[in-house]
Protein backbone atom coordinates (compact mmCIF):
# COMPACT_ATOMS: atom_id res chain seq x y z
CA UNK A 1 0.00 0.00 0.00
CA UNK A 2 1.89 3.01 -1.29
CA UNK A 3 2.18 5.78 -3.84
CA UNK A 4 0.85 4.75 -7.29
CA UNK A 5 -0.97 1.69 -5.97
CA UNK A 6 -4.11 0.93 -8.00
CA UNK A 7 -7.43 0.37 -6.26
CA UNK A 8 -10.85 -0.91 -7.26
CA UNK A 9 -13.89 0.90 -5.83
CA UNK A 10 -17.53 -0.12 -6.03
CA UNK A 11 -20.53 1.91 -4.84
CA UNK A 12 -23.11 -0.76 -4.01
CA UNK A 13 -26.74 0.24 -4.39
CA UNK A 14 -30.28 -1.10 -4.24
CA UNK A 15 -32.91 0.12 -6.71
CA UNK A 16 -36.48 -1.05 -6.09
CA UNK A 17 -35.14 -4.12 -4.26
CA UNK A 18 -32.67 -4.97 -7.01
CA UNK A 19 -28.90 -4.85 -6.36
CA UNK A 20 -26.69 -2.78 -8.67
CA UNK A 21 -23.47 -0.79 -8.47
CA UNK A 22 -21.15 1.85 -9.90
CA UNK A 23 -17.50 0.88 -10.41
CA UNK A 24 -14.41 3.13 -10.40
CA UNK A 25 -10.64 2.83 -10.58
CA UNK A 26 -8.20 4.91 -8.48
CA UNK A 27 -4.48 5.46 -8.10
CA UNK A 28 -3.04 6.54 -4.76
CA UNK A 29 -1.18 9.87 -4.89
CA UNK A 30 -0.51 10.32 -1.16
CA UNK A 31 2.60 12.49 -0.85
CA UNK A 32 3.73 11.53 2.68
CA UNK A 33 3.56 7.90 3.76
CA UNK A 34 0.97 7.55 6.56
CA UNK A 35 2.01 6.18 9.94
CA UNK A 36 -0.28 3.17 9.66
CA UNK A 37 -1.31 3.05 6.03
CA UNK A 38 -4.74 1.75 5.05
CA UNK A 39 -5.35 2.85 1.47
CA UNK A 40 -8.57 0.85 0.93
CA UNK A 41 -10.03 2.22 4.16
CA UNK A 42 -9.06 5.80 3.32
CA UNK A 43 -10.50 5.54 -0.20
CA UNK A 44 -13.75 4.04 1.10
CA UNK A 45 -14.20 6.92 3.55
CA UNK A 46 -13.29 9.58 0.98
CA UNK A 47 -15.62 8.13 -1.65
CA UNK A 48 -18.36 7.56 0.91
CA UNK A 49 -18.29 11.25 1.83
CA UNK A 50 -18.90 12.17 -1.81
CA UNK A 51 -21.60 9.66 -2.74
CA UNK A 52 -23.86 11.00 0.02
CA UNK A 53 -24.41 14.10 -2.16
CA UNK A 54 -25.82 11.86 -4.91
CA UNK A 55 -29.03 11.39 -2.92
CA UNK A 56 -30.42 14.71 -4.24
CA UNK A 57 -30.36 13.24 -7.76
CA UNK A 58 -31.77 9.78 -6.99
CA UNK A 59 -35.25 8.32 -6.64
CA UNK A 60 -36.50 7.52 -3.14
CA UNK A 61 -36.62 3.90 -4.34
CA UNK A 62 -32.82 3.99 -4.46
CA UNK A 63 -30.48 3.32 -1.54
CA UNK A 64 -26.70 3.55 -1.50
CA UNK A 65 -25.80 0.65 0.79
CA UNK A 66 -22.00 0.58 0.93
CA UNK A 67 -18.67 1.49 -0.63
CA UNK A 68 -16.36 -1.46 -1.23
CA UNK A 69 -12.67 -0.83 -1.98
CA UNK A 70 -9.66 -3.07 -2.44
CA UNK A 71 -6.14 -3.02 -3.77
CA UNK A 72 -5.98 -4.60 -7.21
CA UNK A 73 -2.84 -6.52 -6.36
CA UNK A 74 -1.74 -8.18 -3.13
CA UNK A 75 -0.12 -11.29 -1.79
CA UNK A 76 -1.68 -13.52 -0.67
CA UNK A 77 -4.92 -11.50 -0.66
CA UNK A 78 -5.42 -7.84 -1.61
CA UNK A 79 -6.42 -5.65 1.33
CA UNK A 80 -10.08 -4.51 1.17
CA UNK A 81 -12.84 -2.75 3.11
CA UNK A 82 -16.62 -2.57 2.82
CA UNK A 83 -17.91 0.70 4.36
CA UNK A 84 -21.62 0.38 5.19
CA UNK A 85 -23.90 3.31 4.33
CA UNK A 86 -27.64 3.91 4.31
CA UNK A 87 -28.30 6.80 1.94
CA UNK A 88 -31.76 7.00 0.32
CA UNK A 89 -32.58 9.20 -2.68
CA UNK A 90 -34.50 12.43 -2.10
CA UNK A 91 -36.76 12.49 -5.19
CA UNK A 92 -40.27 11.12 -4.65
CA UNK A 93 -40.59 9.16 -7.87
CA UNK A 94 -40.42 5.66 -9.24
CA UNK A 95 -36.86 4.79 -10.24
CA UNK A 96 -35.86 3.98 -13.79
CA UNK A 97 -35.60 0.22 -14.40
CA UNK A 98 -32.06 -1.09 -14.36
CA UNK A 99 -32.18 -1.51 -18.14
CA UNK A 100 -31.91 2.29 -18.36
CA UNK A 101 -29.42 4.64 -16.75
CA UNK A 102 -27.74 8.01 -16.96
CA UNK A 103 -24.29 7.63 -18.50
CA UNK A 104 -21.11 9.42 -17.46
CA UNK A 105 -18.26 9.19 -19.98
CA UNK A 106 -14.75 9.41 -18.51
CA UNK A 107 -12.18 11.05 -20.79
CA UNK A 108 -8.41 10.52 -20.75
CA UNK A 109 -5.57 12.02 -22.82
CA UNK A 110 -2.93 9.27 -22.65
CA UNK A 111 -4.29 6.84 -25.27
CA UNK A 112 -6.83 6.73 -28.10
CA UNK A 113 -10.52 7.27 -27.47
CA UNK A 114 -11.15 3.53 -27.29
CA UNK A 115 -9.48 3.67 -23.88
CA UNK A 116 -12.04 6.10 -22.45
CA UNK A 117 -14.23 4.75 -19.66
CA UNK A 118 -17.85 4.97 -18.59
CA UNK A 119 -20.02 4.70 -15.49
CA UNK A 120 -23.76 4.10 -15.42
CA UNK A 121 -25.75 5.92 -12.73
CA UNK A 122 -28.68 3.67 -11.71
CA UNK A 123 -31.71 4.70 -9.68
CA UNK A 124 -32.47 7.99 -11.43
CA UNK A 125 -36.12 9.10 -11.02
CA UNK A 126 -38.51 8.50 -13.91
CA UNK A 127 -40.07 11.90 -13.20
CA UNK A 128 -36.82 13.49 -14.38
CA UNK A 129 -36.98 11.85 -17.80
CA UNK A 130 -38.97 12.16 -21.00
CA UNK A 131 -38.82 8.98 -23.02
CA UNK A 132 -35.13 8.19 -23.54
CA UNK A 133 -33.83 11.60 -22.48
CA UNK A 134 -33.49 13.76 -19.41
CA UNK A 135 -36.56 15.97 -18.93
CA UNK A 136 -34.38 18.99 -18.14
CA UNK A 137 -31.13 19.17 -20.17
CA UNK A 138 -29.59 21.22 -17.34
CA UNK A 139 -29.74 18.14 -15.11
CA UNK A 140 -26.83 16.67 -17.08
CA UNK A 141 -24.62 19.50 -15.83
CA UNK A 142 -25.64 18.78 -12.21
CA UNK A 143 -24.83 15.09 -12.59
CA UNK A 144 -21.50 15.92 -14.24
CA UNK A 145 -20.65 18.25 -11.34
CA UNK A 146 -21.15 15.38 -8.89
CA UNK A 147 -19.00 12.96 -10.89
CA UNK A 148 -16.31 15.65 -11.22
CA UNK A 149 -15.93 15.53 -7.44
CA UNK A 150 -14.73 11.92 -7.81
CA UNK A 151 -11.76 12.88 -10.02
CA UNK A 152 -9.55 13.74 -7.03
CA UNK A 153 -10.33 12.54 -3.50
CA UNK A 154 -8.60 13.56 -0.29
CA UNK A 155 -9.22 12.59 3.32
CA UNK A 156 -7.46 12.93 6.66
CA UNK A 157 -7.51 9.93 8.98
CA UNK A 158 -5.94 10.20 12.43
CA UNK A 159 -3.65 12.98 11.24
CA UNK A 160 -2.57 11.21 8.04
CA UNK A 161 -3.46 12.79 4.69
CA UNK A 162 -4.48 10.49 1.84
CA UNK A 163 -5.11 11.43 -1.77
CA UNK A 164 -6.34 9.50 -4.82
CA UNK A 165 -6.90 10.26 -8.51
CA UNK A 166 -9.47 8.54 -10.70
CA UNK A 167 -8.03 6.37 -13.47
CA UNK A 168 -9.27 4.11 -16.24
CA UNK A 169 -7.65 0.74 -15.64
CA UNK A 170 -6.93 -1.41 -18.66
CA UNK A 171 -7.00 -5.14 -18.07
CA UNK A 172 -4.15 -7.25 -19.40
CA UNK A 173 -4.83 -10.54 -21.14
CA UNK A 174 -5.55 -13.51 -18.90
CA UNK A 175 -5.26 -13.22 -15.13
CA UNK A 176 -2.39 -10.75 -15.26
CA UNK A 177 -1.69 -7.38 -13.57
CA UNK A 178 -3.29 -4.33 -15.22
CA UNK A 179 -1.67 -3.30 -18.48
CA UNK A 180 -2.11 0.45 -17.91
CA UNK A 181 -3.93 3.07 -15.87
CA UNK A 182 -4.95 6.30 -17.62
CA UNK A 183 -5.72 9.47 -15.66
CA UNK A 184 -9.33 10.66 -16.03
CA UNK A 185 -9.11 14.33 -17.02
CA UNK A 186 -12.78 15.16 -17.59
CA UNK A 187 -16.33 13.81 -17.60
CA UNK A 188 -19.19 14.18 -20.05
CA UNK A 189 -22.85 13.39 -19.30
CA UNK A 190 -25.16 13.24 -22.35
CA UNK A 191 -28.84 14.14 -22.04
CA UNK A 192 -29.84 10.88 -23.76
CA UNK A 193 -30.39 7.86 -21.53
CA UNK A 194 -28.43 4.74 -22.35
CA UNK A 195 -29.46 1.11 -22.07
CA UNK A 196 -27.41 -0.47 -19.32
CA UNK A 197 -25.85 -3.76 -20.35
CA UNK A 198 -26.39 -6.32 -17.60
CA UNK A 199 -23.08 -8.11 -17.08
CA UNK A 200 -20.71 -9.26 -14.40
CA UNK A 201 -19.04 -6.49 -12.44
CA UNK A 202 -15.69 -5.47 -13.86
CA UNK A 203 -13.30 -5.92 -10.99
CA UNK A 204 -10.75 -3.51 -12.42
CA UNK A 205 -12.42 -0.14 -12.09
CA UNK A 206 -13.85 1.98 -14.87
CA UNK A 207 -12.49 0.16 -17.89
CA UNK A 208 -13.00 0.82 -21.55
CA UNK A 209 -15.70 -1.22 -23.36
Amino acid sequence: MALNDLLFAQVRMNVANQPCSMTFGYRETTAVAPTDEDSPGALAIALGQQVVAMQTLLSDQTTIESVFTRLIEGNPQPSSLNLLLNVTGDVASQALPLTKAVLCNHKQQEANVRSNGKTYLPGFPESGTNGNALLNPGTAALIKAEFDKYLNLTVNISGDDYSFEQVIIKRASGNQPPAAAYLVTSNQVPTTLYNQVRRRTREWGATAP
